[in-house]
C-alpha cells in the first residue's frame, strides 16, 4: 500500500447494507447479474475515490454525524457513509444506504 493510500475496511453494519442491496436488486427486480454488476461497481467506486482522497467529501449534514467524524459521498442513488482514522490512514464504510432513506436508524455509529 502507497504512504498516501489509505486502507478501506467495511464495517459489519456496511457489509450487511450492501448485502441487502444486492439482495433486493437479485430477489426482488430478478436482476441477479444486474446486481453483480452494481456491487462490483460499488467497491471500485469506493476504492478509486476513498483510498487516495477521503476528505474531499464532505461531513454528513447533520451534527449528530458530523460530531463522530462521519462523512458521505453518493455512488449512484446511494449514500456512502464513512469516517477516516487519520493515524491508521483506515477509511470504515459505516453504512451504504439509498438516497431519501432515513439515516436516523443508524445507531451504530
Amino acid at each position: 500500500m502507497n504512504n498516501d493510500q489509505y486502507q478501506i475496511i467495511y464495517t459489519q453494519s456496511a457489509l450487511l447494507d450492501i448485502e441487502e442491496k444486492a439482495d433486493y436488486i437479485a430477489l426482488s427486480l430478478y436482476e441477479p447479474a444486474l446486481a453483480k454488476t452494481w456491487y462490483a461497481q460499488l467497491q471500485a467506486d469506493i476504492e478509486k475515490n476513498l483510498s487516495h482522497f477521503p476528505h474531499k467529501y464532505p461531513f454528513h449534514p447533520s451534527k449528530k454525524w458530523t460530531d463522530k467524524g462521519i462523512r458521505q459521498c453518493s455512488f449512484h442513488n446511494n449514500i456512502i457513509l464513512y469516517s477516516i482514522d487519520e493515524a491508521s490512514k483506515i477509511v470504515y464504510i459505516r453504512a451504504v444506504s439509498t438516497k431519501g432513506r432515513n439515516i436516523s436508524v443508524y445507531k451504530y455509529f
